[in-house]
């Protein structure tokens, strides 16, 4: 990650601002660093082992300050300030020092590389970490990485990870398939997945997770959702494709998608009313009439195929699901559709607001 004190950097232009960021770290110096610190000051010179306190802190601020900056999403850090107190007190004495900045985003370069590269020259330090992410990238998704690698590959930012991390995620999943998602969650391999996915750029995360999560099952499922929430990696025309599958599931998470999108087009209006009337006919009411005992009754036929209940009760006794294939606490197509509507109508709103204003 890219820290620095000026507010830009050189060859890259900042795609947003997220807002500022800071780390804090106090420590003290310890009896001897004082008693020598001491004696610096009684017969001058310097005092080396506040010296290298202050450079143990420092070095510790500004790592906790890129921690904090990669939970924001961040891959740089402007405008970067350091402010070192000694706070004393008690005969005892403490070294404080604040780091400050700007978390940002850079955006990628399209027609620029960098100076080394054009040079034919690449750092030996890229080598080696590039080496080692392949390295990750081909282990075992059935055991967990470490706390290195984890904050590694969260500072790397490596798309090549993914599918190990996809791995893993599904052979927890399978494993506690009968378990709460929150027991599920707390699994240090689950925890790390999250880590990593949500500090990729969402350039190449997003198609990565539109993939992950149309073929998820269990508690996987809600796994790559949270994912696609975190980096707004909906996509109106993956969600039309999706609404055309013939698993009821897919269609239901095609929805979800048309919600999520980072940003929106003008044209998007359009396409989000198709989705509207596309959602109208991609759940249709699988219910019947079905006569017993000289009585017509109508019969919920849901998606495991169980047919038990009458359609007054709304949902499968197996399987939970009304006629069209949605539990009872989902927001229903009609729901779905009014949504997308009302969602069109307020992008042609601000469409035409900028287009009237001065």
């Amino acid at each position: 990650m890219i820290v620095t004190t000026t507010n830009s950097v050189e060859g890259h232009a900042v795609h947003r601002y997220l807002g500022v960021v800071s780390a804090h770290v106090v420590a003290g110096t310890g009896l001897f660093s004082d008693v020598a610190a001491s004696f610096s000051d009684i017969f001058g010179g310097r005092s080396l082992s506040y010296q290298r306190q202050v450079a143990s802190i420092y070095e510790e601020a500004l790592t906790r300050l890129q921690t904090n900056a990669r939970r924001m999403r961040a891959t740089a850090v402007v405008g970067v300030s350091v402010d070192v107190d000694e706070v004393s007190g008690g005969g005892k004495s403490m070294m404080m020092i604040t780091a400050t900045g700007t978390a940002v985003q850079l955006a990628k370069s399209s027609g620029t590389t960098e100076t080394a590269t054009e040079a034919g020259v690449i750092d030996h330090r890229e080598v080696i970490d590039a080496d080692k992410a392949a390295r990750l990238a081909e282990g075992d998704p059935s055991k967990g990485l470490a706390d290195a690698d984890v904050d590694f590959l969260v500072s790397r930012q490596d798309p090549t990870i993914f599918p190990r991390l996809a791995e893993s995620v599904r052979l927890v999943s399978d494993r506690y398939e009968a378990s709460d998602y929150d027991s599920f969650s707390l699994q240090p391999v689950v925890a790390s997945a999250a880590q990593i996915i949500d500090a990729l750029r969402v350039a190449d995360s997003a198609p990565l997770l539109r993939e992950a999560y149309r073929a998820a099952s269990g508690h996987a499922v809600k796994f790559f959702h949270r994912r696609i929430v975190n980096a707004r990696a909906g996509d109106l025309d993956a969600a039309a494709e999706w609404l055309s599958s013939e698993q009821v599931d897919v269609r239901k998470r095609g929805t979800n998608l048309a919600f999520l999108p980072l940003g929106f087009e003008a044209d998007d209006a359009e396409k989000m009313r198709a989705l509207a009337i596309q959602v109208g006919s991609a759940f249709p009411d699988t219910s019947r009439t079905k006569q017993e005992s000289g009585v017509m009754r109508t019969r919920a036929v849901t998606e495991c195929g169980f047919c038990d209940g009458r359609i007054e009760l709304g949902y499968c006794f197996k399987c939970k699901r009304d006629p069209r294939g949605f539990y009872r606490d989902e927001m229903g197509p009609e729901a779905i559709a009014d949504h997308l509507r009302s969602r069109a109508a307020s992008l042609e709103r601000l469409v035409s607001s900028d287009a009237t204003s001065p």
